[in-house]
């Protein structure tokens, strides 16, 4: 973080995108063990939690980003300011396609929904990504409120 900008009011940005990415996730996850899994409505916020969350790295990097679901790009922008975190973040540069599979008749990617399985590990990996943002909050800043 760089020294001139107050590290409470970027956490509080990043607590911002947390909020709505945790939110995604819970959503994911309701889908997923409905009776019969609406798998198309589980993608949709699968895609969304990670893109939320991969734009809470980045303001945590002070790196700028447009308004843009290009997972590809997002994961890249991470990974060059964290690249430990190369291995969570790179399956999610595939989801792009994501936010719009199954989501409407005749689409070209209706028959790409993934499978429940995959859903189960792509939450897996929110949550590691959740964790991992979570965790660099400094000492200092325990008293912002988590929204995970």
């Amino acid at each position: 973080m760089s020294a001139h900008r107050d590290p409470v009011a970027v956490w509080e940005v990043v607590d911002e995108w947390i909020a709505v990415a945790a939110a995604d996730r819970e959503a994911a996850v309701l889908f997923l063990h409905q009776q019969s899994p609406l798998r198309q409505i589980a993608t949709f916020h699968c895609q969304q939690a990670a893109e939320k969350l991969l734009k809470a790295f980045c303001v945590l990097a002070d790196q700028k980003f447009r308004k843009t679901h290009d997972m590809g790009l997002l994961t890249d922008m991470v990974k060059q300011h964290f690249p430990e975190l190369a291995a969570v973040v790179g399956p999610m540069a595939a989801w792009t396609s994501w936010n719009v599979v199954g989501r409407y008749p005749g689409d070209v990617f209706h028959d790409i929904i993934p499978t429940a399985e995959e859903l189960l590990e792509a939450v897996t990996v929110i949550e590691r990504l959740l964790t991992n943002l979570q965790e660099r909050r400094p000492e200092s800043q325990g008293d912002i409120p988590s929204h995970g």
